[in-house]
């Protein structure tokens, strides 16, 4: 296992979790797959807390007692890797897995009708995936219940049996894989949702009266660049390098191209692109409006 929880956190940027899948299949309401690149790429060890999750943190024990005294076995916690996938389970006993969940009333709702979330559907399919169990026990009890009393009463508990779903698990691989290689390992950050973007108060008029304008100045500007195809071929045809029209002065220039200095590195010194960094200048930052 860890040390400490720090080192399992920081072993964690390291690797898909389980509990990321169901942001990288579109199932999380809570995180983009653009804040969980943020998270995977930062060295920055965050714990993450809430009021729900301090609660379902305290209700766990309880509820995995109470689980474990019913069906008569110990279910250890435990972390599970297979390649860049990771899972830590709440418990394992034999090839048995456990996950608790104290939840809404959405996710307890569909647990009565028998139900899997699909959210932690897809973290226990990933948990089954690195663990190699032949089965997980899902075990929900109702957050709000839990809030009132604090205690845990058993006619609560709802128990579902999940078996491997292998066509979810081959998904689960491949989303996962695509977001490591493509963006985690490159450093190249993924599209950006609606959901990224924190909302701006205050300022609806001007944004209305600038769309407008932008609109007007595209038209204008789609005419200008018209007008000036017209005019240039109009200079090309006659010739001349130096030329006048009702009052505007117009002159043919001819430079040369950039220096390829990246090129030129690379042909003559290879060994300096690997300390392009040390000599980058320093940055800018500026706001970008569509």
């Amino acid at each position: 296992m860890y040390e400490n929880r720090e080192a399992w956190l920081k072993d964690r940027l390291g690797h898909v979790c389980a509990s990321d899948v169901s942001i990288l299949l579109g199932l999380s309401k809570w995180r983009t797959i653009a804040q969980l690149y943020e998270q995977k790429i930062s060295n920055e060890v965050v714990e993450e807390t809430s009021l729900i999750m301090d609660v379902g943190n305290e209700a766990e024990p309880k509820i995995r007692s109470i689980y474990e005294f019913k069906t008569g076995k110990t279910f250890a916690p435990a972390v599970y890797k297979n390649g860049i996938m990771m899972a830590s389970l709440d418990g394992i006993c034999g090839d048995e897995i456990l996950e608790i969940k104290c939840c809404g009333k959405e996710t307890y709702d569909m647990a009565k009708n028998g139900i899997v979330d699909p959210k932690y559907m897809a973290q226990i399919q990933t948990q089954l995936y690195c663990s190699k169990a032949h089965i997980a026990n899902y075990v929900v009890y109702p957050l709000a219940e839990f809030k009132k009393k604090r205690t845990i009463e058993v006619q609560h508990i709802i128990e579902i049996p999940v078996g491997h779903n292998i066509e979810l698990q081959r998904e689960i691989v491949e989303v996962s894989s695509k977001f490591w290689n493509n963006h985690v390992i490159p450093r190249k950050s993924p599209p950006l949702e609606d959901s990224d973007y924190a909302q701006l108060t205050g300022v609806s008029p001007q944004i209305k009266e600038w769309k407008i304008l932008c609109e007007q100045s595209e038209k204008i500007q789609e005419k200008i660049e018209a007008l000036e195809s017209e005019i240039k071929a109009a200079a090309n045809a006659h010739g001349s390098t130096r030329l006048k029209a009702a009052g505007v002065r117009l002159v043919k220039i001819s430079r040369a191209g950039n220096v390829d200095w990246k090129k030129i590195i690379a042909d003559f010194k290879p060994e300096l692109l690997d300390h392009e960094e040390e000599y980058r200048r320093a940055g800018s930052t500026y706001w970008s409006m569509k």
